[in-house]
């Protein structure tokens, strides 16, 4: 059975644009909230998707720690680390009892540009991240002429413990055909410059569509599902082609474009 694509983007406002329909890949927007994130992820986990992919920056915790007046010596050692600054709210312990409900979950991770001199991942803030959680790290490689133009992408690299790490799209595309990601991956150069030329568009409805009963929930039965950010930070530039201006994507639109390029769609 073909494994469908369902994109849940985080955003004030639906955009469409014309192309070339994907009819399995669907947008949904809602906004940017850690209480509504919850309460999405537990609606998503109702309705049995294959996969939820959390396109969200969760790399800080939302709170600051408050000072201690008289910490024990515990307490003063960890408040020299950066991590003890923040703690989480109310609203990230919903979400992490949501996200810990999961049944297969791809989360976010960040490293260091291509090129530096060295390697760092970040997995976010831990609070909400379990043993089990699954990463991909979400770096996007930009033209050397216009920072936010994306471009390209880099599909895997290899940690200097000789662990290999994949790009949160090729993440998402081994969820949606492994084999096809594989013939990818050991057919091309480890740097891949994305497709946007096939004008792929989604059908885009609002998160509000779902908690009013507008839309079932059925509709994400076994699909993947993308949560991501449609803020104005988490928006890039990318031509479709030579002889078409910039325009504007959200990082989650252009993870499904490179997922969908990975297995031929």
């Amino acid at each position: 059975m073909k494994t469908r694509l369902f994109i849940i983007v985080l955003s004030f406002t639906a955009q469409f644009c014309q192309g070339q329909q994907q009819n399995d890949i669907v947008l949904l927007t809602v906004r940017s909230d850690r209480y509504e994130l919850a309460k999405l992820v537990k609606f998503i986990n109702r309705n049995n998707p294959k996969l939820t992919c959390v396109n969200v920056d969760l790399f800080r915790c939302d709170q600051e720690k408050p000072d201690e007046l008289f910490p024990n010596r515990e307490e003063h050692f960890d408040s020299l680390t950066v991590s003890s600054f923040t703690y989480p709210s109310e609203a990230e312990e919903q979400l992490r009892n949501e996200l810990r409900a999961t049944y297969s979950l791809l989360m976010p991770s960040k490293i260091r540009p291509l090129g530096y001199q060295g390697y760092m991942e970040i997995t976010g803030c831990a609070f909400l991240y379990s043993e089990e959680t699954s990463t991909g790290f979400i770096n996007l490689i930009s033209n050397e002429d216009i920072a936010n133009q994306v471009e390209r992408f880099q599909v895997s690299l290899i940690d200097p413990f000789n662990d290999k790490s994949y790009h949160f799209a090729t993440k998402i595309a081994f969820a949606l055909n492994a084999e096809k990601t594989r013939n990818f991956i050991n057919s091309h150069e480890n740097v891949v410059k994305i497709d946007f030329e096939k004008k792929r568009t989604f059908s885009i409805y609002s998160f509000d569509d779902f908690v009013k009963n507008k839309i079932n929930g059925n509709v994400l039965n076994d699909k993947i599902v993308i949560i991501g950010v449609g803020q104005p930070g988490d928006n890039f530039l990318i031509r479709k082609n030579e002889s078409e201006k910039l325009e504007k994507m959200s990082a989650s639109e252009i993870f499904a474009n490179i997922a969908c390029q990975i297995i031929g769609e």
